[in-house]
């Protein structure tokens, strides 16, 4: 199974005027356009909460581990009852 690893490096400073920095490395592009479109829609303050792109990243990468899940489960679902029906 391969893993869609997207690394995340996240530097927040608490004195007042200084910004907070995130750093993605390896993001898929799918995982990429969903923190886009939020803050293409306005959305922005979702996307100011602390952790919230280590969120979505998170998120993204467990779907697509997720996806990969499903094959050999469906083919191991198939056998089971391929088997049951020769019993």
């Amino acid at each position: 199974m391969r893993s869609p690893v997207a690394h995340v490096w996240f530097s927040h400073s608490l004195i007042e005027g200084k910004s907070s920095t995130y750093i993605i490395s390896d993001c898929l592009e799918q995982g990429k356009s969903i923190l886009l479109s939020y803050t293409q829609e306005k959305d922005i303050p979702t996307t100011l909460r602390p952790l919230a792109i280590d969120a979505f990243l998170s998120k993204h990468c467990l779907y697509e581990w997720g996806q990969e899940v499903f094959v050999p489960r469906n083919n191991l679902i198939f056998y089971i009852c391929y088997d049951n029906r020769n019993w």
